[in-house]
């Protein structure tokens, strides 16, 4: 599994660096924008949870 892992994020840094270079802000800017997706996934699952009535564990 962690070679199969390792091999993706390889196959993604491939990706970013052929396609933005050295162009620092853009490749930044889509980085920054990737990294966020898990964060935000996490709030809005919460955010579900909470106008149903359910409780989080970690907010109540």
């Amino acid at each position: 599994m962690k070679v199969l892992i390792q091999a993706i994020v390889s196959f993604f840094v491939f990706i970013v660096d052929f396609v933005y270079g050295n162009r620092s802000y853009p490749r930044f800017y889509v980085l920054e924008t990737i990294a966020r997706v898990p964060y935000f996934s996490y709030l809005s699952v919460l955010h579900l949870y909470e106008t149903l009535g359910y409780c989080a564990k970690l907010t109540c």
